[in-house]
């Protein structure tokens, strides 16, 4: 033993597991902060032993983002298991500080390996053992970094969702107030992507217009908001009962109400559903009391007849009806009597084997000369 030299006492077999160990075979390199000590992706054929300083260890991901596998520092090995074969590297590694550190390429492992195969056959085992400690540490980094990504696509699956369903929402709003003011089946044209044009021509629409009595008289009698609320009231009764009998209203115009039937969406019998609304509204007032000077009554008039209908406007939508079904349901009215309902011969003809009528016989009709009318009085009872 007295004879050997100081490398044939490294190389003696002992069970230390750090490369510096070996050092006298390897070669030393000093790297200044920011220097490249490996490049990802490049051909590599060394191993490396971190004798000083930091080194920051970081991993390109989906071309851009660097992927950061924390610090390497003193004791810390590195580099290919490529003493046989060349490979590329799989990581960029950068000095952080100044670094000192011990190469060893194939050239050194043959050195040692000709002094000790024993030593040799350790050295490999060690660089296993580290490149096992390594790709648990990528493991663990890359489990991190997945875990990290779920929660990141949880976040933004919930954000999505729920501005999902913000969006849902304003359109299901946005359709509610548009049905507050047109008939369901013109909304459902407007919203289609190419935004149809709303005009119809219906062959036997029926057209009602109900008017409150003395209501300008009244107007003088009480305050503008008791006006307000009265009118309001007995709208909001005329607007529960059109949707009992799924009829459509039209508009108010002033303190009166139109109300048509037999658009998409009314019964197959809207024209007895419109004289039972009739009716129904009639009843309804003169069994109701409201705090005013005056008892307040209804006049109902209706026809029924060819229409058009369609949605006006760009900014403000407003549905309307025209033609001259139209000019006769509104003479029915104003032609008719207070807690009466006025309609014309076609609704009688219509109408005449389910409800009971009176004759008016022919009368002067303002636009319209000499008409034949009648008042509907009640159901006939099955």
């Amino acid at each position: 033993m007295n004879g050997m030299t100081n490398k044939d006492r490294i190389l003696d077999w002992r069970s230390e597991s750090n490369l510096l160990d070996f050092k006298d075979f390897l070669d030393k390199i000093t790297f200044q902060p920011g220097d490249t000590i490996i490049q990802e992706g490049e051909v590599g054929n060394s191993y490396y032993m971190l004798e000083s300083g930091t080194a920051k260890v970081w991993k390109e991901v989906d071309g851009n983002e660097k992927l950061d596998f924390g610090m390497l520092s003193g004791g810390d090995s590195f580099g290919e298991m490529s003493l046989i074969d060349d490979e590329p590297r799989a990581a960029t590694i950068v000095a952080n500080s100044e670094v000192t550190l011990y190469k060893m390429t194939r050239n050194n492992f043959n050195s040692i390996l000709s002094h000790s195969p024993k030593v040799a056959d350790f050295i490999l085992r060690l660089m296993n053992q580290r490149f096992r400690e390594a790709e648990v540490r990528s493991i663990k980094v890359l489990k991190k970094k997945n875990e990290q990504l779920e929660i990141a696509n949880q976040d933004l699956e919930k954000k999505v969702n729920d501005r999902t369903r913000e969006l849902e929402d304003t359109i299901k709003e946005n359709e509610k107030l548009l049905k507050s003011v047109l008939p369901p089946y013109a909304v459902a044209k407007l919203l289609q992507p190419n935004k149809e044009m709303v005009l119809d021509t219906y062959n036997n629409a029926g057209i009602l217009f109900a008017d409150i009595v003395g209501f300008t008289e009244l107007s003088q009698l009480i305050s503008p908001e008791k006006l307000i609320d009265v009118l309001n009231q007995i709208f909001s009764i005329f607007d529960v009962i059109t949707t009992t009998y799924s009829l459509e209203k039209i508009k108010t115009i002033g303190d009166a109400y139109m109300v048509v039937a037999g658009l998409p969406g009314c019964s197959d019998h809207y024209e007895e559903d419109m004289a039972n609304f009739a009716i129904d509204l009639i009843d309804t007032i003169e069994n109701m009391e409201f705090d005013v000077p005056k008892k307040l009554n209804v006049r109902v008039g209706f026809h029924f007849g060819k229409a058009i209908a369609g949605v006006i406007g760009i900014d403000k939508y407003a549905y309307d009806i025209w033609g001259d079904t139209v000019n006769i349901a509104s003479r029915m009215e104003s032609h008719g009597a207070p807690g009466k309902i006025h309609v014309s011969q076609d609704a009688y003809a219509v109408l005449k084997d389910k409800f009971h009528f009176e004759s008016r016989g022919t009368i002067p009709v303002k636009g319209k000369g000499d008409m034949d009318t009648y008042f509907l009085t009640g159901r006939i009872e099955e």
